[in-house]
């Protein structure tokens, strides 16, 4: 596995606010993706389940995940940067093992960069976790912790998130052909999910005319049900839900 530094990324500040997470671009707020994500998905699973177990056992699972997630990149960013292994501290060796579950499996043949900023015409903003060349073919690669394993069906966040990353680096910097999410559940079964080109642009499509309007965004949260969302679609309803809440914070959704 090599290093190579084949291309110039910037880097933005992120910070949060009572909308979510945002990113400093050319002295301009704009949302990350995982806060366009969220604010447009259904929650009503998470908060049967936050009903279920209680909020301070949900508090504690989502600040373990957290933990875990983070210390995991750590491991595997020290490591791809030539830095050996991150001694990982607070949760143990669970993420150090987790990390090495996925270096196992995946086939990295070039990083490029580690935690890269990207970017896309002030609409998006968002950190991708690798971009290298895997398995032959220029990659964005996301890792991703899990308490088990994942249905295809249940990972379509991820696909959105690898989409809006792939729509920002083959503008700014250059061509993206494959997708990877990397996954390694506490019980060390690792899984992948790859999608190729077609894939990737199939879930970013930034059309206005297909997007919604405001007249058939449901409440703050839900998803669009009546066509299969792409990444587009859902910047429209980001767009919709807080113009409803905050006429200052809208954005651009035509190029």
């Amino acid at each position: 596995m090599e290093l190579v530094k084949k291309y110039p990324y910037k880097h933005y500040n992120r910070f949060s606010d009572t909308t979510g997470r945002k990113y400093l671009v050319d002295n301009i707020k704009v949302p990350s993706v995982t806060t366009i994500l969220s604010a447009t998905k259904d929650k009503r699973f998470l908060d049967n389940w936050r009903r279920k177990v209680g909020d301070a056992e949900a508090d504690r699972i989502m600040r373990q995940a957290s933990a875990i997630g983070t210390e995991m990149h750590q491991v595997l960013e020290y490591h791809l940067t030539g830095q050996g292994y991150y001694n990982a501290m607070e949760e143990g060796s669970k993420p150090r093992m987790m990390a090495k579950t996925i270096l196992d499996n995946i086939k990295i043949d070039e990083v490029w960069g580690n935690e890269i900023s990207l970017e896309y015409e002030n609409k998006f903003a968002g950190t991708a976790d690798l971009s290298c060349v895997a398995y032959g073919k220029p990659s964005i690669v996301d890792w991703k912790q899990s308490n088990k394993p994942k249905r295809e069906e249940w990972v379509d966040d991820y696909k959105y998130q690898l989409g809006a990353y792939y729509l920002a680096h083959t503008k700014n910097y250059g061509p993206i052909e494959q997708g990877v999410i990397s996954i390694c559940t506490r019980d060390l079964l690792y899984q992948e999910f790859r999608l190729n080109e077609s894939e990737l642009i199939a879930v970013t499509i930034i059309d206005n005319s297909i997007a919604s309007s405001k007249s058939e965004t449901k409440t703050p949260g839900s998803r669009i049900t009546n066509q299969k969302p792409t990444v587009g679609i859902l910047l429209n309803t980001f767009n919709s839900i807080f113009s409803i809440f905050d006429t200052n914070f809208t954005i651009n959704t035509h190029s």
